[in-house]
Order: structure tokens, then sequence, then C-alpha cells
């Protein structure tokens, strides 16, 4: 098992029911927050005391058990795999139900209107928490590509090509 998984699962473990789907919010954010503080990051990789100043500015933002992970993340020197940590949250949250992974990829990037109808779609059918993940890839020609958790809905011009040639 990686390690990464492993302080997932510590961390999910450690968390209440009511707790867990946003703790993966406060984690993405987080994780913005180390991006833009990479300089002082690894400063505080070599000295993990210096986390209390950064807690200090965003205690009242966080729950204190997420700051108090990611200070034994930056402790175990483990803060440069913060984000495939968070991955391997997030898929712990999806295995047992409790997010929905949602990956729509198009031709073309999709317009705000374009994406708020999508995802009014998405809502009538699909309730709880989702997670979107939009990109893009010319490849499809045209169409879209979307996938929840493991359901996948194809209706690419490419799909449908290469589902003609299959046939032919």
């Amino acid at each position: 098992m990686r390690k990464t998984k492993l302080y997932a699962e510590a961390f999910f473990k450690n968390l209440t029911e009511d707790q867990k789907v946003p703790a993966y919010s406060q984690l993405k954010a987080l994780e913005d927050l180390m991006v833009q503080l990479k300089d002082y990051v690894s400063f505080m990789i070599h000295n993990p005391a210096e986390f209390t100043q950064v807690r200090s500015v965003v205690e009242g933002d966080y729950e204190p058990l997420t700051l108090n992970f990611l200070e034994v993340i930056i402790q175990d020197g483990m803060v440069n795999r913060l984000a495939a940590i968070i991955d391997d949250y997030k898929q712990i949250l999806v295995n047992k139900g409790l997010l929905a992974n949602i990956q729509v990829t198009t031709a073309r990037p999709l317009s705000e209107e374009a994406r708020q109808v999508l995802e009014a779609e998405i809502e009538s059918y699909w309730k709880g928490p989702k997670d979107y993940n939009y990109q893009v890839n010319p490849y499809y020609i045209e169409g879209i590509h979307l996938k929840i958790n493991d359901a996948v809905i194809d209706t690419t011009y490419r799909s449908r090509l290469n589902q003609i040639i299959k046939e032919v």
C-alpha cells in the first residue's frame, strides 16, 4: 500500500461522518495555499515549528483536525506529496459512496452557461456531493465524454467513428 494512501486512510478514520466530505474541500483549499506559499513550504519542511505561524493566520478558516493533519504531513516531510494524499482521500470518499467523481471531457471548453446546464442535469439524477473535473480533448471532435465514478456516457463523434469502424 502506498504511503500516501495510509495518510489518507488515517485522516478519514479520524473524522466524523459529517466532517468527511467538507474535509476534502478544506484539503483542496490547503493544497492551493501550499502552492501559493511554495517557497515558505520548503522552509517549513526543514523547520516544522514554523507551521505555527501559518496556522495562526488560517486557523479560523479550517477545522482544527484538518490543520493538525497538515501539520503531521509537514513534520513527516510529506507536504510535497499532499496532492497524492488528497487524491487518495478523494478515492476513499468515492469508494464509500460519499462523493461523486465527475469527469467531463469535451472537444472545446464549455461556457459557464453550458456548465451550469450540465451540472443541473447531473444534479437531477445524482444527489449528494460532487467533485467536477473539466478537461478539453480536441481529439473528440465534438460531443461530450462524461464519467461519473465508474459509469461512462460517451457521445463524442470520435467514439461514434470508432464504433462504425469496428462494425465495418
